[in-house]
């Protein structure tokens, strides 16, 4: 893969066709998921299958776990474990003194203004095409305009997450270099 394509949405894969016994509908999901994962980079799934009261189950144990002290959680930690499962810390690279756009633009904004650029209006000019730019990331996200003038700890821990993702895809990283396939 040579990197991600612009996306409008985060795609929705159907996975239950995974369970049939036809395989030309077991290969189209696959292709699905290639799909998702080679354009996008990530996926919602549907079709799981799973039982509602089982989530609802699954859901009020996760609340019940997060709503632990720090250290609890940590009993659980994913380094402690033997088969790579537990609790993983979640911190992201956003700066608390900058807003949510200024966050998602800080990449780009280093890497092409100056640092005095503001004074001249060419700068000006590619400062609000940045702008522009890290507010189409952050409604990509499924994060509202509103929430480009918020700090980030005005914001719930996934949505940190969201706004941290966007300022890692608007740099345009090369996610999955492809590999060669040895025959």
């Amino acid at each position: 893969m040579s990197g991600t394509s612009s996306f409008t949405s985060v795609p929705v894969v159907e996975i239950s066709g995974l369970h049939s016994p036809d395989r030309a509908q077991r290969e189209q999901v696959a292709r699905e998921i290639g799909k998702a994962a080679g354009e996008v980079g990530f996926f919602y799934v549907s079709g799981a299958g799973v039982d509602d009261a089982v989530f609802e189950r699954m859901l009020a144990a996760t609340k019940e776990f997060f709503a632990l002290p720090a250290d609890e959680k940590m009993r659980y930690y994913i380094g402690l474990s033997k088969c790579h499962r537990g609790y993983v810390p979640q911190k992201y690279s956003l700066f608390p003194d900058r807003t949510v756009l200024s966050n998602i633009a800080f990449g780009p904004e280093t890497e092409q203004l100056s640092a005095f650029g503001f004074w001249r209006p060419c700068e000006r000019r590619k400062r609000a095409e940045i702008r522009e730019e890290a507010l189409s990331y952050l409604l990509r996200m499924g994060l509202h305009e509103r929430d480009g003038g918020k700090y980030p700890d005005q914001l719930s821990g996934g949505m940190q997450q969201r706004v941290a993702i966007a300022q890692a895809l608007i740099t345009r990283p090369k996610f999955f270099p492809r590999r060669r396939r040895h025959h």
